[in-house]
């Protein structure tokens, strides 16, 4: 039993297999049918009624995705055949003929004059269980009245200075993009044309543009030659910074004590005793360490609920015995304990917060804090604080010290926050037992030699993000050598090491403002390579004061070196380049510099600076022949931060790049009136002096657009596509030269009376070629908005049937002026007549045979007809089938006679074969009308 269920269960599986493969070769064979059927039935129409898509839309589920026309030409169908659902996309491209067999896509396709090749690409599409699978059919449909381009235009384009060819120079025909070549190693190109007279353009980047007018006769080789002249180039240079954090800027773990100040120190009274006095109004801190060491006993502390309070001296004092061998006796005026603090300081553009509100740090509230470890510690630690001050200001600093004010140089100088006393008590690591001593960071003369080695971490309270650290080692490499635990954010290795003496009572550790060094008097301590050793100076003794919230904002020069950020300039001739590290690591101070070289001269280039999220942009840029031009500078927008420092800050959030370029007329001058540049969403306007643009755009692919919808109606239309533009880059030398240009309308009707829309309406110019297309809308009105000054022929495009009156219209187009071609009464043209096909209330899915016309056919009930030879000069019969769901389409000329549906359906019952018939008379179908409702039953 087990041997035939194991069989049976493989027979299962094959046979699930076998069913699948058959389903999708049915189904296969199906869509393979449907797009042919398609190609035929729009290859039964006139070429100029193949209208190229316009909007074009995507299938995204599959991959490669499938583009089709998402416009109103042919439109997205759902088929149902043989019990299956499929989509059908249709596609139509204006393509070219390279001359060896191949179509190419030209530039500015489909807005340009018509090649005389249309490449039609219909694919369908049908889902089978979980999988999209498609079939795509493809082919060129080709203008059977084209003229063919026969007259060559040729010619050698050199060196104006040297006389060398030039490879590479592209050059092409103003008014048709598509007819184009570039200069091969000899420095010749060869252009295919037809007859006419062009201005010819030859452009490459680094040499200005050479411009010809020519005129070409049938069957002729015209020579033109031209002679390009090299743009004179300098260099734009610069150092680029990243300001994206906040910093540590200052250390100071134990400030010096003050002497002859009994009220802040020990006075020595004999015995062993010391007695220490605080004034009355005067906070009494959680701990004072006592100036003395007692022989093997370690130091003595006293606490604060020791202190006696005297009324009548007006102070409160505390005593202390010290028993056995003391050495150190008499200590008398030293520091009860010294200050100690940590200051940041914010380089960003925003306000950064510090705490939710005032207060310890607990429950959430805290938002930024500090993590300190020594040499031998495995781990860096909490420290707890008290917040007063509740953010940073950009350019701005925050102080956390071990009290609420420190003293220094005289000055009381307030916190914004300091250590909690409640805070945390750890046998293991006693320096961080804030309630018996308020010093956490030891310096180096507080016991042994790796008291002088530790780090510091700026933290995310709620992430755990480290925006800062900061390490610094003593004896480097000898005896007592103590290792800073971290260093800095790269882990490079090189923390701070102040000639082998680690962080001593009285020194300060201080950021440096820039690789020049520490300028706290004019600048922000900004500078960070994430580099300890050279990222910070120190200062010993003590000469500067800590900084709280109620400090200045300060300039800011520096910051972290952007190493990769991208420079480009608006020249259109320079290439992007990356800021690379200038300096030896961990020997000196490095930084990002960008070099971008071969500018075109000039004084208004524009330079875009970005790396990662953040960019900046600096204007009115000048480069002359020769030289290195150095920006951020004085006459720069963006001038430089502070005078004599090149340095681009990059602090701005940033998701966009740049398109820029020059607009021009066909004698290569700018164009005085105002010319539009669009890209997406983004619009700019050619200025008039230089014909110069700038679009900032999101990152992605654009087709940019010089003079959309014939705004200026003096000039042409024109577009680039396919430019694609990365994050704060500017995709330069996309430039245009417009012809001028005007407009040509006119209307369509039926008769007189009723717009007739859907009509293709072609402009012909003297030398025959077609150079606009447009379609009548619900309205029967079209516009040409793109067509450059002469004489066209203005013509709907119609089948053998259709008659327009007139044919044609001439119309002469000037400079910004619109002509009318009048109106085209078109008789002949096509309705449409659709219904349903139903049995016993049931759609009819085998099909019902449909043929409608003018003639009543004999029979009860009616007889097909036998169509031979002689129906060709008869009466017109159209023909079709209802679709699996019963429905169906009819398209018929429209007709004063009316027209009679008929509707035969054939069916087998056993052995015999049998049908219904139907019809319906009295139908009269209009131009451009649908007669809908014709229903068939029975």
């Amino acid at each position: 039993m087990t041997i035939i269920s194991v069989g049976i269960m493989v027979f299962i599986a094959a046979y699930d297999k076998i069913a699948k493969a058959i389903t999708y070769t049915r189904a296969r064979s199906l869509a393979t049918f449907l797009a042919q059927e398609k190609v035929d039935q729009i290859r039964q129409i006139s070429y100029y009624q193949v209208l190229a898509s316009t909007a074009t839309s995507y299938v995204t589920t599959l991959n490669p995705n499938i583009p089709y026309d998402g416009g109103n030409y042919f439109p997205q169908e759902s088929v149902f055949r043989g019990g299956m659902y499929f989509s059908r996309y249709t596609y139509v491209e204006v393509v070219d003929s390279n001359g060896s067999g191949d179509f190419f896509v030209p530039v500015g396709a489909p807005f340009v004059p018509d090649t005389g090749y249309k490449r039609l690409t219909v694919t369908v599409t049908w889902t089978q269980g979980l999988s999209t699978y498609k079939v795509l059919t493809e082919t060129v449909i080709s203008n059977p009245g084209m003229i063919e381009t026969n007259a060559i235009l040729t010619g050698t384009v050199t060196d104006a200075a040297s006389g060398a060819v030039i490879q590479g120079v592209q050059v092409y025909v103003a008014e048709s993009a598509g007819w184009t070549d570039n200069t091969n190693v000899l420095g010749v190109y060869t252009i295919h044309i037809i007859p006419g007279g062009y201005h010819v353009e030859a452009v490459k980047k680094g040499y200005f543009n050479g411009d010809a007018s020519v005129s070409v006769s049938a069957g002729t080789t015209v020579t033109q030659n031209f002679q390009l002249t090299a743009i004179s180039t300098g260099t734009v240079s610069g150092s680029v910074w990243v300001n994206d954090h906040l910093v540590i800027s200052q250390i100071v773990a134990a400030t010096a004590p003050v002497s002859g100040a009994p009220a802040q120190g020990w006075n020595y009274r004999g015995k062993n005793e010391f007695l220490a006095r605080r004034p009355l109004n005067e906070k009494i801190p959680s701990k004072f360490e006592v100036a003395f060491k007692r022989s093997g006993l370690g130091e003595k502390f006293m606490r604060a609920t020791d202190w006696t309070r005297d009324e009548n001296v007006g102070e409160v004092h505390a005593a202390t015995h010290c028993a056995g061998n003391c050495s150190g006796s008499g200590g008398g005026g030293g520091a009860a304990f010294n200050y100690e603090w940590v200051e940041i300081f914010n380089p960003t553009t925003w306000t950064w917060t510090m705490a939710n509100n005032p207060g310890s740090e607990g429950g959430g509230n805290g938002m930024i804090g500090l993590k300190f470890q020594r040499a031998q510690d495995i781990s860096a630690m909490q420290i707890n604080v008290i917040y007063g001050s509740t953010y940073i200001p950009s350019g701005g600093y925050y102080l956390f010290a071990n009290t609420a004010t420190v003293q220094a140089f005289g000055y009381a100088i307030p916190a914004d926050a300091y250590w909690d006393p409640a805070g945390v008590i750890n046998l293991t690591r006693p320096y961080f037992s804030i309630p018996s001593d308020p010093n956490i960071i030891p310096d180096a003369a507080g016991g042994s030699n790796h008291e002088g080695a530790g780090g510091l971490m700026l933290f995310d309270l709620n992430s755990g993000q480290t925006y800062d650290t900061v390490g610094w080692e003593i004896l480097h490499g000898g005896p007592g050598w103590a290792q800073a635990p971290f260093s800095d954010d790269s882990a490079s290795g090189f923390p701070i090491n102040n000639g082998n003496n680690g962080l001593r009572l009285d020194e300060q550790f201080v950021r440096k403002s820039s690789t020049n060094g520490v300028d706290e008097v004019n600048l922000g301590p900004a500078y960070d390579a994430n580099v300890s050793l050279t990222d910070f100076g120190s200062i010993y003794p003590m000469t500067l004061l800590p900084n709280n919230t109620s400090t200045s904002p300060q300039i800011i020069v520096a910051g972290k070196p952007a190493y990769g950020a991208f420079a480009s300039v608006s020249d259109g001739l320079s290439s992007p380049t990356t800021a690379y590290q200038r300096g030896v690591t961990g020997t000196d101070p490095v930084w990002a510099e960008f070099d971008v070289p071969r500018v075109a001269t000039g004084t208004a280039w524009y330079v875009a600076l970005s790396s990662g999220l953040y960019s900046m942009e600096i204007d009115t840029v000048a480069v002359l022949g020769g030289a290195t031009t150095w920006i951020p500078n004085s006459v720069t927008v963006d001038t430089w931060p502070y005078s004599g420092y090149y340095s681009a800050i990059l602090s701005s959030f940033t998701d966009y790049g740049f398109i820029s370029g020059q607009v021009t007329d066909v004698n290569n001058n700018p164009i005085a009136s105002d010319i539009r540049i669009q890209a997406g969403d983004a619009i700019a306007t050619a200025d008039h002096v230089f014909g110069n643009y700038i679009l900032q755009v999101g990152t992605g692919t654009y087709n940019v657009i010089a003079n959309p919808s014939n705004l200026n109606t003096s000039f042409v239309t024109s577009s680039s596509q396919n430019v694609t533009v990365n994050l704060g880059e500017i995709h330069s030398n996309v430039n245009f030269i417009l012809s001028n240009g005007g407009r040509a309308t006119g209307w369509v009707t039926a008769d007189g009376i009723n717009a007739l829309p859907a009509i293709n309406v072609s402009a012909t110019d003297a030398g025959g070629v077609v150079v606009d297309q447009e379609v009548s809308g619900a309205d029967g009105s079209f516009l040409m908005i793109n067509l450059t000054t002469g004489t066209y022929t203005i013509q709907p495009i119609l089948d053998s049937k259709e008659i327009s009156t007139p044919a044609s219209a001439n119309v002469t187009v000037g400079v910004g002026a619109e002509v009318s071609a009048g109106t085209f009464t078109i008789s002949n043209y096509f309705g449409q007549i659709t219904g349903t096909c139903y049995l016993s209330g049931v759609p009819i899915p085998s099909g019902v045979t449909i043929m409608i016309t003018t003639v009543t056919l004999p029979g009860v009930p009616p007889v097909p007809p036998t169509l031979s030879s002689n129906t060709l000069t008869g009466a017109v019969y159209y023909a079709s089938a209802s679709e699996e769901k019963g429905n169906y389409t009819v398209p018929v000329r429209a007709s004063t006679t009316p027209y009679c549906a008929y509707a035969w359906y054939f069916y087998q019952s056993g052995a015999i074969f049998s049908s219904f018939a139907s019809s319906v008379c009295n139908i009269i179908v209009s131009a451009g009308q649908t007669v809908s409702g014709i229903n068939f039953s029975w």
